[in-house]
Protein backbone atom coordinates (compact mmCIF):
# COMPACT_ATOMS: atom_id res chain seq x y z
CA UNK A 1 0.00 0.00 0.00
CA UNK A 2 1.29 3.47 -0.72
CA UNK A 3 2.74 5.22 2.35
CA UNK A 4 0.52 8.30 1.90
CA UNK A 5 -2.61 6.15 1.96
CA UNK A 6 -1.44 4.27 5.05
CA UNK A 7 -0.65 7.55 6.82
CA UNK A 8 -4.08 8.94 5.87
CA UNK A 9 -5.87 5.83 7.15
CA UNK A 10 -4.00 5.91 10.47
CA UNK A 11 -5.60 9.25 11.41
CA UNK A 12 -9.18 8.19 10.66
CA UNK A 13 -11.20 8.26 13.92
CA UNK A 14 -11.72 4.75 15.28
CA UNK A 15 -8.81 3.21 13.35
CA UNK A 16 -6.36 1.62 15.78
CA UNK A 17 -3.77 0.21 13.34
CA UNK A 18 -2.99 0.11 9.63
CA UNK A 19 -0.36 -2.04 7.95
CA UNK A 20 -0.05 -3.51 4.49
CA UNK A 21 0.49 -7.02 3.21
CA UNK A 22 0.66 -8.71 -0.15
CA UNK A 23 -2.27 -10.94 0.91
CA UNK A 24 -4.65 -10.46 3.87
CA UNK A 25 -4.94 -13.36 6.35
CA UNK A 26 -8.40 -14.26 5.05
CA UNK A 27 -6.71 -15.21 1.77
CA UNK A 28 -4.05 -17.87 1.79
CA UNK A 29 -0.65 -16.46 0.85
CA UNK A 30 1.37 -17.38 -2.19
CA UNK A 31 2.87 -20.83 -1.89
CA UNK A 32 6.66 -20.75 -1.85
CA UNK A 33 9.15 -23.59 -2.04
CA UNK A 34 12.18 -23.30 0.23
CA UNK A 35 15.13 -25.23 1.62
CA UNK A 36 16.97 -24.88 4.92
CA UNK A 37 20.52 -23.67 4.29
CA UNK A 38 23.06 -26.14 5.66
CA UNK A 39 20.54 -28.94 6.20
CA UNK A 40 20.85 -32.29 4.55
CA UNK A 41 19.27 -32.21 1.11
CA UNK A 42 15.68 -33.36 1.14
CA UNK A 43 14.13 -35.07 -1.89
CA UNK A 44 11.82 -32.09 -2.33
CA UNK A 45 11.90 -28.56 -0.95
CA UNK A 46 9.45 -27.59 1.78
CA UNK A 47 6.33 -25.70 0.73
CA UNK A 48 4.60 -22.99 2.73
CA UNK A 49 2.30 -20.01 2.30
CA UNK A 50 4.17 -16.71 2.24
CA UNK A 51 3.42 -13.02 2.05
CA UNK A 52 5.20 -9.70 2.24
CA UNK A 53 4.21 -7.58 5.25
CA UNK A 54 4.94 -4.22 6.85
CA UNK A 55 6.89 -4.22 10.14
CA UNK A 56 3.78 -3.66 12.31
CA UNK A 57 1.64 -6.27 10.55
CA UNK A 58 1.88 -8.97 13.22
CA UNK A 59 1.16 -6.59 16.10
CA UNK A 60 -1.86 -5.29 14.16
CA UNK A 61 -3.12 -8.89 14.02
CA UNK A 62 -2.31 -9.20 17.73
CA UNK A 63 -0.17 -12.21 16.86
CA UNK A 64 2.30 -13.41 19.48
CA UNK A 65 6.00 -13.52 18.73
CA UNK A 66 7.27 -16.72 20.38
CA UNK A 67 11.01 -16.23 19.71
CA UNK A 68 13.35 -13.70 18.14
CA UNK A 69 12.23 -10.28 16.95
CA UNK A 70 9.73 -8.62 14.67
CA UNK A 71 10.58 -6.76 11.47
CA UNK A 72 11.93 -3.25 12.04
CA UNK A 73 14.11 -0.55 10.45
CA UNK A 74 17.03 -3.00 10.19
CA UNK A 75 15.05 -4.91 7.56
CA UNK A 76 15.32 -2.47 4.65
CA UNK A 77 15.49 -3.16 0.93
CA UNK A 78 19.29 -2.80 1.06
CA UNK A 79 19.81 -5.02 4.15
CA UNK A 80 20.25 -8.80 4.09
CA UNK A 81 16.89 -10.50 3.57
CA UNK A 82 14.99 -11.70 6.66
CA UNK A 83 11.96 -13.86 7.31
CA UNK A 84 9.64 -14.64 10.20
CA UNK A 85 8.22 -18.17 10.32
CA UNK A 86 5.26 -19.55 12.21
CA UNK A 87 5.44 -22.34 14.79
CA UNK A 88 4.20 -25.00 12.38
CA UNK A 89 6.86 -24.19 9.77
CA UNK A 90 9.54 -23.99 12.48
CA UNK A 91 8.70 -27.51 13.68
CA UNK A 92 8.41 -28.88 10.14
CA UNK A 93 11.69 -27.47 8.83
CA UNK A 94 13.85 -27.25 11.97
CA UNK A 95 12.44 -29.92 14.29
CA UNK A 96 13.67 -29.25 17.81
CA UNK A 97 16.45 -26.88 16.67
CA UNK A 98 16.08 -23.14 17.30
CA UNK A 99 15.27 -21.57 13.91
CA UNK A 100 16.22 -17.98 14.85
CA UNK A 101 19.55 -17.23 13.21
CA UNK A 102 19.24 -20.06 10.68
CA UNK A 103 18.75 -19.37 6.98
CA UNK A 104 16.30 -20.55 4.36
CA UNK A 105 16.46 -20.06 0.64
CA UNK A 106 13.46 -19.89 -1.64
CA UNK A 107 13.79 -22.51 -4.34
CA UNK A 108 11.90 -20.82 -7.15
CA UNK A 109 14.96 -19.35 -8.85
CA UNK A 110 18.73 -19.78 -8.73
CA UNK A 111 19.39 -16.07 -8.07
CA UNK A 112 17.66 -16.17 -4.68
CA UNK A 113 19.79 -15.19 -1.69
CA UNK A 114 19.41 -16.82 1.72
CA UNK A 115 17.04 -15.17 4.19
CA UNK A 116 17.79 -15.23 7.88
CA UNK A 117 15.04 -16.35 10.24
CA UNK A 118 14.66 -13.51 12.75
CA UNK A 119 11.51 -14.62 14.53
CA UNK A 120 9.01 -17.37 15.21
CA UNK A 121 5.37 -16.32 15.32
CA UNK A 122 2.47 -18.10 16.92
CA UNK A 123 0.34 -19.75 14.23
CA UNK A 124 -2.28 -17.37 12.82
CA UNK A 125 -5.49 -18.70 11.32
CA UNK A 126 -5.51 -18.11 7.57
CA UNK A 127 -8.30 -18.56 5.11
CA UNK A 128 -12.02 -18.01 5.12
CA UNK A 129 -13.59 -16.59 8.26
CA UNK A 130 -16.37 -19.21 8.29
CA UNK A 131 -13.96 -22.14 8.78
Amino acid sequence: MEKNLIDALRVVPGVSAVESTSKPPIVRGNTSLFRVVGAMTTPRPYEANSRTVDPGYFSTLQATLKAGRNFDERDSATAPQTVIVNETLAKMAFGTEVPVGREIIFAFNAQQKPRQVIGVLQDVHEGALDV
